[in-house]
């Protein structure tokens, strides 16, 4: 053997070894490194768990992810998933300590209205007041402050650029006519709301109710509903289903207020049009963070328990056209929540064992 086949021998000898001593894996270097026996990266389980976090984003997962961090936490039965991501609430305070790490609030006073925003909680974004008439919802059952009314369909458009202004991070329309008695935006306001909001680069969701309130929301061309559209009927659940037009569940608020609306959920659902989570918090009986009932109605709607976490995971990062927020995996925000146990168990024994916000450790184990 001649001494260049002879170097090169002992060259990959070498390499050989050094793969052998570190398992023949590059090894990740992070800030913390959680385990647990099964993890949800948004879309589907995978076991064990393994998850990597440097400079709050995720950097390594994966059952095979070979790492080395300055923290390690080990939970063991536990599940590590995606921060929750709550379409409607009305209020932030205390909800990342329940494991939402993004919340947009849709019906505030324009005084609050400000751009998407996160200092050590959760990232905030906003609607402001409900664009509506006046003597029309919500002005009815919770008074003006979160009222804006408008009075033609270019006073609408000037509402819409207004907001946009202020820092609205979505558009939000009410169409409730409470069985008849309150006046509603006509369909023209609707749909001047809608190309305006267009042209801001902003999307609408419409609290839209009962028959007309439904009619005039598909008519005006809203993209989102912002609940299960409890009083449609046959004809306005197709049509729904023909446009794949997505609508927030908000299940839990309208079985307390209304006596449930699983019906219109279900028949949705079984044709393919899968609710996003929203639990509309602030209303009573609504808890701060992951509403587990909330949970639980949509799986009674239908859908399996991974598509009920993608819903308020995944899919909800995507609805706010924000992926990979929403999801556990490299180049996402290390937004994280680890429960106990198996999460495709959705019981209020879950208890939250961390939570993590752009790598922030809000709850500790």
């Amino acid at each position: 053997m001649n001494a260049r086949a002879l170097a090169l021998v002992v060259l990959l000898g070498a390499v050989s070894a050094a793969a052998a001593g570190c398992g023949g894996k590059h090894q990740l270097h992070g800030d913390v490194l959680i385990t647990a026996a099964r993890l949800f990266d948004g879309t589907h389980f995978e076991s064990p768990g393994r998850l990597l976090v440097r400079d709050g984003k995720v950097i390594g997962v994966g059952p095979s992810l070979a790492a080395k961090a300055k923290r390690t936490i080990r939970l063991r039965d536990a599940t590590i998933l995606p921060g929750f991501i709550d379409l409607h609430v009305h209020t932030e305070a205390g909800m990342v300590e329940g494991g939402d790490t993004t919340v947009r609030n849709l019906g505030a006073p324009l005084s609050a209205l400000r751009p998407p925003s996160r200092q050590l909680g959760p990232l905030v974004l906003m609607a402001g007041p409900l664009v509506s008439v006046s003597g029309g919802y919500p002005e009815t059952v919770w008074g003006p402050s979160i009222a804006l009314d408008v009075r033609s369909p270019a006073d609408a458009r000037a509402a819409v650029r207004m907001l946009a202004r202020r820092g609205a991070a979505v558009i939000k329309v009410a169409l409730d006519p409470g069985h008849g008695a309150w006046p509603m935006l006509s369909v023209a306001e609707v749909r001047a709301i809608v190309a305006e909001a267009h042209a801001q680069r902003l999307r609408v969701t419409a609290h839209a109710m009962g028959v007309e309130g439904v009619r005039r929301a598909l008519a005006g061309g809203v993209d989102e509903l912002a609940h299960t559209p409890c009083g449609a009927t046959p004809d306005q659940i197709r049509e729904i289903l023909r446009r794949h037009l997505p609508f927030v569940a908000t299940l839990h608020v309208e079985e307390l207020v209304d006596g449930g609306c699983l019906g219109v959920a279900r028949q949705l659902i079984a044709g393919g049009d899968l609710p996003l989570y929203g639990t509309d918090v602030g209303n009573a009986g609504i808890p701060l963070g992951i509403d587990v009932r909330e949970l639980q109605l949509m799986h009674e709607a239908g859908m399996t328990p991974p598509q009920v976490l993608a819903a308020a995971t995944s899919r909800a990062g995507a609805e706010l056209g924000r992926s990979p927020l929403g999801s556990l995996v490299t180049g996402a925000p290390a937004d994280v929540v680890v429960v106990h146990g198996d999460a495709r168990v959705l019981s209020n024994e879950s208890a939250r064992l961390l939570v993590m916000s752009r790598g922030n450790v809000i709850i500790a184990p």
